[in-house]
């Protein structure tokens, strides 16, 4: 959340973006080189939200989300900016597969972000069972759902495929990507093209299979392009700090606990 103000020394629009977790602090490196003072609010003692790191045994490791979809270029344009482009490190697998039903078994060959486009290749990967298969079927028939404003990933995908396919399929690749749980994730937000997409099909596998190649016979899937961080995805949130800290001679960044209440941080720019 963000809100402006005059700043009465400087004559400067005073932007406040409340919450110092990695939304605000790309909202305040966008704003870094534009004619506006920047204050980041934190209520808890360090910034970056989910994204931290770690040494264990004397290795990064990331206590939060751990890659990114690579995909998504809004994502890469904002690590390049920051001067990290060439840290960025892809997965360099060729498939993915899930620990589920007491094996490891390849997830679907036709899927979007783990919402499954064919329901005869969902069948074969074995991720659910014969129960949630049928019940995923039912996408197939089912009336549209009028969607009146957002609703979570597990509402809508859950709604239209059965509680199976987001436990089993859809949770574990959003838990990599986003560090948060399919029912607490906003459906717009989060599956933006497949939201978008929906709005246009009745069917949600359709909508998902028309954002993903068709495949002849015997054809694999280009691998999914997941990626993180040279050094961890955590360490991407003091990169930010320090940049908007640079753009602006008269900057500071501390911990900044108000009086009767816990320790928070503060970076101010501009």
């Amino acid at each position: 959340m963000a809100g402006t103000e005059q700043d009465q020394v400087s004559g400067k629009p005073h932007v406040v973006v409340i919450g110092g977790g990695i939304a605000g602090l790309a909202a305040a490196f966008r704003l870094r080189n534009e004619p506006v003072r920047v204050t980041v609010l934190e209520a808890s003692s360090r910034l970056g939200g989910k994204l931290s790191v770690s040494e264990v045994a004397g290795v990064a490791v990331d206590e939060g989300a751990e890659s990114l979809y690579a995909n998504r270029r809004r994502t890469t344009g904002l690590i390049a900016d920051a001067g990290l482009g060439e840290k960025i490190m892809s997965a360099g697998v060729t498939a993915s597969a899930i620990w589920t039903r007491g094996e490891i078994r390849q997830q679907p060959d036709r899927q979007f972000m783990g919402v499954p486009c064919d329901m005869d290749d969902l069948a074969r990967s074995g991720v659910v069972s014969a129960e949630g298969v049928e019940r995923a079927r039912q996408d197939l028939v089912l009336p549209s759902f009028d969607r009146d404003g957002d609703v979570s990933v597990a509402d809508y995908v859950g709604g239209r495929f059965g509680q199976e396919v987001v436990d089993r399929l859809v949770e574990p690749f959003l838990a990599g990507v986003f560090s948060g749980r399919a029912a607490d994730l906003s459906f717009e937000a989060t599956l933006t093209p497949l939201a978008k997409a929906a709005r246009t099909h009745v069917s949600l596998a359709d909508a998902a299979g028309s954002l993903t190649p068709v495949l002849a016979e015997g054809q694999k899937p280009p691998p999914v392009r997941v990626a993180t961080l040279d050094g961890g995805f955590g360490s991407l949130p003091p990169v930010l700090v320090r940049e908007v800290l640079a753009a602006a001679p008269d900057a500071s960044g501390a911990p900044t606990p108000p009086s009767g209440s816990s320790p928070g941080a503060r970076a101010a720019g501009g």
